[in-house]
């Protein structure tokens, strides 16, 4: 590693310093000093340090004191430091030079440290995990002066504050996501602020969502109008991601998503402001169709939905009516109709003897669905019959192969 650090060093190349661990004192020193020759040219370092040694604390402070005019990204991991007290610095944090520094990550107790980093205003994305939900803490007074932060993504400590005032983000915020022990935790953020951030994402560390818990971050105005929703069931819970808008309205208009991780099914309430409400529907399926829909399933057409897709790992031939009824059931408005099966499942060959007696059960408001697409589904000998309840049928060979990440991304 050093002789790289080196010949990187001699021509001025940036270089990424990942899961740099300061453990114990016997390698504390030189670690430290090397981190310290070369953070002029360091574009990445992820930093961990086991404060519960006293010796390392000035090697430790030196280090984060060292100019890093490179630095792009910057993850610190402090833990068990408050056996010894505060860390001593003397010098502002990269002595006060680190001009690229737009993502800070501060793990474990390093985030009662964020007050040191305020400096640095080119910094648009801060992580923050273990953080104490109580609205009198100065690291949420210092997260206000950070005036050009756009991302934020908060792990709860699992303390709860009795506290009546209200935690209050960056008005500059784009995206949130928080991971949290406790639904209470939770109470304490300034939900009016919350409405108007674009990207909201909730996730339990154990457990599930409750009905309470998400109603309050979906907007209730008239304003917000969802139009799609995409949600994974099975095992007893469904993540769901629901956005605003369509392509051209998102370029050129307010669009809000939210995404909810693990919330129960029984949460049948919230079928209106979901379901209920959306244009286009994806749904992923971890098990039988039959019998994880009437786990969720809120007596009542979705009369909204046009676009529906699902797909599941457990397509079968002979229940292809009690299918279909259900999705007539619920989305009697249909247009167009798309099932797909899985990549790690054997593929669904449908014969066309198993046809008349599913069909029916496709039959809609509307004479005919506008377009029926089976993906990774073969139908034999031939799919003529699939014309009597869609007027485009489309085979294509395409499988799914996991199903999107919704913490991670915006759109499947």
């Amino acid at each position: 590693m050093v002789p790289l650090l080196e010949r990187t060093a001699a021509h001025g190349l940036p270089v990424d310093l990942l899961g740099v661990h300061v453990k114990d004192s016997l390698h504390a020193q030189s670690i430290c000093e090397m981190i310290k020759k070369h953070m002029f040219h360091v574009r990445s370092l992820s930093f961990q340090v086991d404060g519960s040694l006293p010796r390392q604390r000035n090697e430790v402070v030196s280090t984060l004191e060292t100019p890093a005019p490179m630095l792009r990204h910057f993850a610190f991991v402090l833990e068990d430091h408050l056996k010894h007290g505060a860390l001593p610095f003397r010098k502002k944090v990269f002595g006060g030079n680190a001009p690229l520094l737009e993502q800070l990550e501060l793990r474990e107790d390093a985030w009662m440290y964020l007050w040191a980093f305020v400096a640095f205003q080119s910094i648009r994305s801060i992580r923050i995990s273990n953080v104490v939900m109580r609205p009198r803490d100065p690291a949420w007074f210092s997260l206000l002066e950070f005036m050009s932060i756009t991302d934020l993504e908060l792990s709860t400590a699992g303390v709860e504050s009795t506290s009546q005032d209200k935690i209050q983000l960056p008005r500059t915020l784009k995206h949130l996501r928080v991971r949290f022990h406790f639904p209470e935790e939770l109470n304490i953020l300034d939900m009016k602020h919350i409405s108007t951030i674009p990207t909201v994402r909730l996730a339990p560390f154990l457990g599930m969502l409750l009905q309470a818990d998400v109603a309050p971050f979906i907007p209730h105005d008239l304003q917000w109008q969802p139009q799609a929703l995409t949600a994974i069931l099975g095992n007893g819970d469904i993540s769901f991601r629901l956005r605003e808008g369509n392509d051209q309205q998102r370029r050129r208009t307010r669009v809000l998503l939210r995404v909810f991780l693990r919330v129960e099914t029984e949460a049948r309430s919230l079928w209106d402001l979901t379901f209920g409400r959306v244009a286009s529907v994806t749904l992923y399926v971890c098990g039988d169709l039959v019998q994880e829909w009437p786990k969720l399933y809120h007596p009542g057409a979705c009369t909204s939905v046009q676009h529906l897709t699902i797909a599941t790992t457990a397509w079968r031939e002979d229940r292809l009516a009690v299918e279909f009824t259900l999705i007539r059931t619920a989305f009697p408005h249909l247009r167009t109709l798309t099932l797909q099966a899985t990549s790690f499942s054997l593929p669904l060959i449908i014969h066309t003897d198993a046809l008349p007696e599913a069909i029916p059960y496709l039959s809609y408001t509307a004479p005919k669905l506008e377009e029926l697409c089976l993906r990774g589904i073969i139908v034999r000998p031939a799919c003529a019959p699939l014309y009597t309840v869609a007027d485009n049928v489309r085979l294509e060979e395409e499988r799914y192969d996991i199903v999107p990440d919704l913490w991670e991304e915006d759109s499947d």
